[in-house]
């Protein structure tokens, strides 16, 4: 009977010892976890001060944000040979604009050559985008086919100097639309949404429409 005696002693001591060290480590890795909560956001903390370059950047737009965006309308414009511009020509797509004069001269033939390179440049997402020139002249059949060569996939209107469809883009008593030579992005639910001053970087509006496309789920 003494060792039978024993050996339950032996097991009883082994149990209760191994039971004794599970609760022990339990307890530090409970004493660890808390520790970690309050110590990771001030080592975080310290590393981003240690070095700031690492500080993620806040997104930035290139372009003036129009505030509140601007619902356009398309009437009073017109295609080349007299019809009217479809009223949905806004809808669906993302559509670069631009608006000149009478006639398209230097400038406003380098702000046709940067929406055509911007809309190349969006790879394929390029069947997103749609350019739009709006002049306040009816060019002549050469004019209209040195374009066509040069923008086939531009889409050209007409509409009156001082028209309705003008006054959207006026931005102050004494703005005028077609000698500021400004670009525009208008969304595919007709708003217009940003403007790019004569003298705005191409890159940086490739980069707003670049995110833009990106983050948007519409057109």
């Amino acid at each position: 009977m003494i060792p039978k005696r024993m050996g339950m002693g032996t097991m009883t001591g082994d149990a209760n010892g191994g039971s004794g060290g599970n609760g022990l480590a339990i307890s530090r890795l409970k004493l660890l976890l808390v520790f970690a909560l309050f110590a990771a956001p001030l080592a975080v903390a310290w590393i981003f001060h240690a070095n700031p370059q690492w500080v993620p950047k806040a997104v930035t737009n290139h372009g003036t944000l129009v505030r509140p965006a601007r619902p356009l309308k398309t009437s009073g414009l017109r295609k080349p040979d007299g019809k009217p511009l479809q009223a949905s020509y806004l809808q669906g797509k993302w559509t670069l604009l631009y608006i000149g004069g009478a006639r398209c001269r230097k400038i406003c033939r380098h702000k046709l050559y940067d929406t055509r390179q911007i809309r190349t440049a969006t790879g394929n997402n390029r069947q997103r985008v749609q350019r739009l020139y709006v002049r306040t002249g009816r060019p002549d059949p050469g004019a209209l086919r040195r374009l066509a060569r040069a923008h086939p996939d531009l889409t050209v209107a007409v509409t009156r100097p001082g028209s309705p469809f003008l006054a959207q883009f006026r931005f102050g008593a004494d703005d005028d639309p077609v000698s500021a030579h400004r670009l525009y992005i208008v969304d595919p639910h007709g708003n217009l949404m940003m403007r790019y001053p004569d003298d705005f970087k191409p890159q940086g509006m490739l980069k707003d429409l670049t995110h833009l496309l990106r983050v948007s789920q519409i057109g």
